[in-house]
């Protein structure tokens, strides 16, 4: 993958596949070193393994999910200097479909296609950020929050969402 600056490679930390739509999602740096440095997703064509853009995020990406139905990418971050949290959604064009302030650092993220519900860990430092919010993919709202004492990265196994401790 190739950063922002002249000659940067980028090795991504982690890559999440949408193989229906043929995309490839690497989450990684942004190749600028020092306060302009970010993680960003980078979307990749599977076909002709070609950097297609970055998905456009304010802040570092930390979490993402696919939606292999709806063909969209969702993601939660932070931004570094400003301490603002935000989850965002993408189309398979990889435009921006909505961006949502978030009250709490992500710790994790996981996607259930049955109930069209995106689950976010929020992990902080007093109990009022420790919880598990879920939204509604089709309208972008809320549905309830978990609360969860040091939540963090997430997993889905069917109908079951199951969630790792910050503090295990």
């Amino acid at each position: 993958l190739r950063g922002i600056t002249v000659g940067s490679v980028i090795t991504p930390d982690f890559v999440r596949v949408n193989a229906a739509a043929n995309r490839v999602y690497a989450l990684g740096g942004n190749g600028t070193p020092g306060s302009n440095g970010r993680r960003v997703t980078y979307s990749v064509d599977a076909g002709n393994l070609q950097q297609r853009t970055t998905l456009a995020f304010s802040g570092n990406i930390h979490h993402i999910a696919i939606d292999t139905e709806a063909n969209r990418v969702y993601g939660a971050g932070t931004h570094p200097l400003a301490q603002t949290h935000e989850f965002a959604a993408w189309d398979l064009n990889d435009n921006k479909l909505i961006a949502l302030p978030l009250t709490a650092r992500t710790t994790g993220i996981a996607y259930n296609p049955q109930t069209q519900h995106v689950f976010l860990a929020h992990a902080g430092t007093n109990t009022a950020e420790n919880f598990v919010q879920i939204l509604d993919v089709t309208t972008f709202g809320e549905v309830g929050r978990i609360a969860l004492n040091a939540p963090g990265v997430m997993a889905r196994l069917g109908n079951l969402i199951y969630v790792a401790g910050t503090d295990d």
